[in-house]
């Protein structure tokens, strides 16, 4: 009766329209049940247990990890570059859905996780340059090492170019295996109007804490093998049960959504939740020898074409050397001085030569605008020489018509 004023519309299957269409009364202002026509992208489950990279010898525990690091991967990425939570989410789906299409020892899955948010972010009009969706995941690899300095990423050189081709086939590939289905329904809005429904409109702690736990979920094979509506309803009964806010007995039961498949989806992200973090540095070893492409893998460029991570100075002992050690320091201090001048002569000369090199620079760019220049007034003498010779002609044939 409360909500009587606002009637709320509820997204579901076409038979669960149809089913409640019948159930409802016609004309009722409290809930409308409408269709909503959205592409079936769940997967059977033999499709679930004999994926690709099992059948290569990959364990189970091993493919679980992996898929979780390039998912950790995709959100500290998206983060960094401040990309809105749709473009990490679908991103993390399109990389669940590739690797029951391909093998994790057929595509690295950092090269397939930069690839991922690269295309989701193109399929949520929210596109970023592949250098910088490549710099942004190389820092989160960073940051989940555990390294505290973190020099910048070189993007120049061949290995950095090998590495934007690998991503690119990757994307290439990634379409081709989808058959570019690469449409994502965010089951956010599906939340927000449940909870609507479940008259708890005001508990927002409710709505965040179901929110948490789907994108968490996102880590997890269950938005392959269920509908979006069975893990909205899952992660609200699961948020209600951590909050203990007391929900209707089995209500998902009115949207036909089975009681297992609820029961399986919060089993999965509690499963999850309750596993320790893997690293990607730790999993990459059981990997490498398996794999079959001999491709250029982020964690091979943090160590090509990034500076040696060199551990932070130590503090000087401040103390007061001991006797007999002054001849040593003052020979220390006397090469100090002398590595210094050195390092002050090679930064002189590496200056003057790129005053030289800008030097040169600047005489082959004005040699080229004055090519540019003569060519432009090369142009115009022609012009105007067809121009002479175009009025010429009109002259004379007016002449021959006078002469007629």
């Amino acid at each position: 009766r409360q909500m009587a004023d606002s009637p709320v519309v509820l997204a579901a299957a076409p038979e669960a329209a149809a089913a409640a269409a019948a159930t409802t009364a016609v004309g009722s202002p409290l809930v409308r049940v409408v269709e909503q026509p959205e592409m079936d992208c769940a997967l059977p489950p033999f499709d679930l247990i004999d994926t690709p990279s099992r059948r290569e010898g990959l364990d189970a525990e091993t493919e679980s990890a992996l898929r979780r690091c390039g998912c950790l991967l995709i959100q500290h990425g998206g983060i960094l570059m401040k990309q809105p939570q749709v473009v990490m989410a679908s991103a993390q789906i399109l990389l669940q859905r590739f690797y029951y299409r391909r093998s994790l020892l057929r595509w690295p899955v950092e090269i397939a996780a930069v690839a991922c948010l690269f295309l989701a972010g193109k399929t949520e009009e929210s596109p970023k340059k592949i250098r910088e969706v490549v710099t942004c995941v190389y820092r989160a690899m960073h940051r989940a090492a555990g390294h505290t300095r973190i020099l910048p990423l070189l993007t120049v050189g061949t290995t950095f170019k090998n590495l934007r081709q690998d991503i690119i086939d990757c994307e290439r590939h990634i379409l081709k295996e989808l058959g570019f289905c690469v449409h994502v329904t965010y089951p956010a809005k599906l939340i927000i109007g449940y909870t609507i429904v479940l008259g708890l409109r005001e508990r927002r702690d409710l709505t965040q804490e179901a929110w948490s736990l789907m994108n968490d979920s996102l880590q997890t094979h269950v938005f392959v093998a269920h509908r979006t509506e069975a893990i909205s309803a899952a992660c609200i009964h699961l948020a209600a049960r951590r909050l203990r806010v007391p929900l209707p007995h089995a209500w998902w039961r009115l949207l036909h959504i089975s009681d297992p498949e609820v029961l399986e989806i919060c089993v999965a992200i509690a499963a999850l939740q309750a596993a320790p973090v893997p690293s990607l540095k730790e999993l990459q070893p059981r990997i490498l020898p398996r794999l079959a492409a001999p491709l250029h893998h982020m964690l091979h460029l943090i160590e090509d074409i990034a500076p040696s991570l060199s551990p932070s100075p130590q503090p000087r002992d401040r103390r007061t050397p001991p006797r007999g050690a002054e001849s040593d320091g003052g020979r220390d201090r006397d090469g100090r001085d002398q590595s210094r001048d050195r390092d002050g002569e090679g930064r002189g000369r590496g200056r003057e030569g790129e005053r030289d090199a800008d030097r040169v620079g600047d005489r082959d760019r004005e040699r080229e605008r004055e090519r540019d220049r003569e060519r432009d007034r090369a142009r115009d003498r022609e012009r105007v020489d067809r121009d002479r010779d175009r009025a010429e002609r009109e002259r004379e044939r007016e002449r021959e018509r006078e002469r007629e």
